[in-house]
């Protein structure tokens, strides 16, 4: 099978960064990083821009340094797949932008740039994303400037550019790319606020209906939230686009979209197949918050690199040093870190293998196919997929959007109710918001667990081991 073809939509901070990192450690016969979409978040555009930059900055360095110390240079999938780079959304759907740079620091990486400023390019690439450019391939040759500027030790090692900037919009580049490859072939991951997937569903439904899957890293369940008592950063900060994204997995999303332009365009009486709805993964921090970086693992993984040179190794530590430092200060608990994002490069990945091993086991039988994408067949029990995750389906989760203390606010029927069928709706009585009807609400499914509890307490050491033995 071929690799699975994946867009990263992302607000870089600390666990952006080790998403993003991930994905690129990987094989390049598992995994293709066709497309990076940059959008407002844990900070501006712009440092998201420049943690993007910076990144690639480093890789560039990190694999010269392997190379002259007589290593391999790892990070294989920048020579297979070169991603765009694409800036989107500056701001939430709603209009107003609420600041979140207490944690992630004022760069969205520890202030990075300021300590340690070798590490950040000079600003002269910031011209490559203003100037008008054609619709570009991850494939394509490599541009005549250099998109991350080297600073090799040595005048004979060089690499080609390992990324390509483009001066479209965000949400554009994301359906450029669905149109030129075929349908259900691309996986979006969204680990920020969703507006650019919000955007680009409002530009073009149908192409953006293309898509594979969308996974998300985004809402709280059965957990409080992390920015306020019930909701979690992405989804409280453009609750509006969670809330389209999350009714495109409706059969009549007209029942679930948040009241505006979105809504007030949507036939009321329209219904999707099945196969023209979204297919929305998310994981929650339900989820999240149980795969956890300890410092120790950046004592025993990371400190000993960056003490033999390694530029990546260095440039990771100093944000690490910052991002505990500033949880030593606020938290009496043991010194770890949750690592939401990476959490759906991991699942895509196992996903990845598992279709592979699912299809080698079927091109072996000679019985029928078994379509059971599960292991149970009741909706809500969680069961596992190709991937081994744990994934409880079909949920009717909807995201509220306009409550003054309950924006971006995973809502879901706890009462008990029995839901009844499209012939039976017709005797419903108050029913507000349609909650007992089946043919409305949404389809989400949730991951609720890793392939086993020792991969969840473990995951962030396989994350920097992946990282750095690539």
């Amino acid at each position: 099978m071929p690799p699975q073809k994946i867009v990263i939509d992302t607000d870089p901070g600390v666990d952006d960064v080790f998403a993003l990192l991930l994905a690129l450690a990987s094989s390049p016969e598992e995994l293709e990083l066709e497309l990076i979409s940059l959008t407002f978040g844990n900070i501006d555009v712009e440092n998201c821009l420049r943690n993007v930059v910076s990144m690639f900055h480093v890789l560039d360095r990190e694999r010269i340094w392997r190379i002259e110390t007589g290593r391999e240079p790892g990070f294989k999938a920048l020579d297979a797949c070169r991603p765009i780079v694409a800036v989107g959304a500056d701001g939430p759907l709603e209009g107003v932008i609420h600041e979140y740079d207490y944690f992630h620091g004022k760069d969205g990486l520890g202030n990075v740039t300021t300590k340690a400023p070798h590490f950040t390019p000079t600003e002269t690439w910031k011209h490559l994303f203003t100037q008008p450019t054609e619709s570009i391939s991850a494939h394509s040759p490599p541009p005549t400037t250099t998109a991350t500027p080297s600073e090799p030790t040595s005048p004979f090692v060089t690499l080609p550019a390992n990324f390509r900037p483009s001066a479209r919009p965000a949400h554009i580049e994301i359906l450029d790319l669905l149109r030129r490859n075929p349908p259900n072939t691309i996986t979006i991951i969204a680990v920020g606020p969703l507006t650019n997937l919000a955007l680009a569903a409002a530009e073009d439904l149908p192409t953006f209906l293309l898509a594979k899957s969308i996974v998300i890293m985004g809402g709280a369940l059965s957990v409080p939230g992390n920015v306020t008592p019930l909701s979690e950063f992405n989804h409280w900060s453009c609750a509006y686009s969670a809330a389209q994204i999350y009714a495109y997995t409706s059969p009549r999303p007209y029942s679930t979209l948040p009241p505006g332009k979105v809504r007030d365009g949507w036939e009321k009486e329209r219904v999707l197949k099945e196969e023209e709805r979204v297919k929305l993964t998310v994981a929650m921090l339900d989820l999240t918050t149980r795969c956890r970086l300890r410092w120790g693992d950046v004592e025993s993984v990371v400190k000993p690199l960056a003490e033999v040179g390694s530029p990546l190794a260095s440039w990771i530590l100093v944000f690490a040093e910052s991002t505990f430092g500033h949880i030593e200060g606020v938290y009496e608990s043991e010194l770890d870190l949750a690592l939401h994002d990476p959490v759906c490069v991991a699942y895509v990945l196992d996903r990845g293998k598992g279709e592979v091993a699912r299809s080698a086991a079927t091109s072996k039988s000679s019985g029928t196919r078994n379509t059971q994408s599960s292991t149970t067949s009741k909706e809500t029990e969680p069961a596992a997929d190709a991937s081994g995750w744990a994934i409880t389906r079909n949920l009717d989760i909807r995201v509220e959007a306009e409550g003054q203390w309950t924006r971006g606010m995973c809502v879901i029927d706890r009462r008990g109710k029995r839901a009844v069928s499209e012939e039976e709706a017709e005797t419903l009585e108050h029913d507000r918001g349609g909650w007992l009807h089946r043919g409305l609400g949404n389809r989400v499914d949730v991951l609720v667990g890793a392939k086993s509890r020792e991969e969840e307490e473990g995951f962030g050491r396989s994350v920097l081991e992946v990282i750095f033995k690539c």
